[in-house]
This record gives C-alpha cells, sequence and structure tokens, in this order.
C-alpha cells in the first residue's frame, strides 16, 4: 500500500503540524512514482511481450497476449517459464509435439490441462511424471496403472516427501 512507503511518524507529525495539504501532495506524488514503477504492458506490442517472456512472464501474462496465441517463438518462451502457458496457444501450437513435452516438465500441470490423447501417451505421461510425480493423477486410466510410469512416479514424489502417502497408494495399486 502506499502508506508503507511513508514514515508513519513523520506523516503524524506533519498532520498536527497543520500540513494536510503537503502531505496530500507527499502521498499523490509517491502514488504516482509507484505506477510508474508498474508501467501497463502493451500485449499488442510483440517486443513487449517478448521482454515480458524473457523476464519470466506467467501463463497470466500469455493469456492477455492473445495476438501472440500463434506465435511460435513467443509461446515457446512463456512455455518454458510455466508450461500451463500452452493451454492459452492455438490449437496449431498445442499440437506440437515438443511445446507439449516442454510444457509437461515444467511448472503448471499441464498435463491436467491436455487433450485426452495426450494423457494416454506414454512419452507424455512419462516426462510430466518424472518433472513431478504427482501429475500421474491426470493421465489416462490406463497409463495410471503402467508400473514404469507409477514407479517413476512413487520415486519422484518420494525423494520430494518420504512421508507422502499417495505415492504408496498409487504403487500399491499398480502391485496389485
Amino acid at each position: 500500500s502506499i502508506l508503507s512507503f511513508i514514515n508513519q511518524p513523520f506523516l503524524m507529525q506533519c498532520f498536527s503540524l497543520g500540513l494536510g495539504l503537503t502531505i496530500t501532495f507527499f502521498v499523490y506524488q509517491i502514488s504516482l512514482k509507484h505506477a510508474q514503477g508498474k508501467q501497463a504492458i502493451d500485449y499488442d506490442n510483440f517486443n513487449e511481450v517478448k521482454a515480458l517472456a524473457l523476464k519470466g512472464g506467467s501463463a497470466f501474462h500469455f493469456s492477455k497476449a492473445t495476438k501472440f496465441h500463434d506465435n511460435e517463438e513467443i509461446v515457446t518462451l512463456f512455455v518454458k517459464n510455466y508450461g500451463r502457458a500452452l493451454a492459452s496457444a492455438s490449437p496449431r501450437l498445442q499440437a506440437k509435439r515438443e511445446l507439449l513435452m516442454m510444457a509437461v516438465q515444467r511448472p503448471g500441470d499441464y498435463l491436467r490441462s491436455t487433450s485426452l490423447e495426450s494423457r494416454d501417451d506414454f512419452d507424455v505421461v512419462m516426462a510430466s511424471v518424472s518433472f513431478k510425480g504427482t501429475t500421474i493423477q491426470h493421465a489416462s486410466n490406463r497409463l495410471r496403472k503402467n508400473f514404469d510410469i507409477a514407479l517413476v512416479a512413487f520415486k519422484k514424489a518420494l525423494a520430494i516427501k518420504p512421508d507422502y502417502a499417495e505415492s504408496y497408494n498409487y504403487m500399491g495399486i499398480v502391485l496389485d
């Protein structure tokens, strides 16, 4: 908030001295500088959207840059940051296997947002589970019961959290 920028004892002293107009101007100046520090992004400008992606822009930012949802360079940059960004891309780019494989190996649990066909693709599910074991829950029923995928998910999840009961549960389903 704006008041966090102001030394509150100073604020109280100025008001007690009757300098309300000065304080109002001071607060206005600070709020203006704060607003200028977070300049609006022109989501129709290629260079601004690319710079945002290079700085680590999120799937939210990409979803607003609708003009570039079919631009492979921009989509790739956003997907490198956050896999779920691929969900906002054009169907043509969502169908590209290399982007799909990249997306499922990034934060964002993209496997949850992808097509049922991709959820039944052994390589896609294995890549996703290798990145984050718990994404196995978004795989097709057939692949959830695949021993190799379940084993990778189990090991990945247990490496992160050894007492994670859900991993033991999945392993029990596979071994049953």
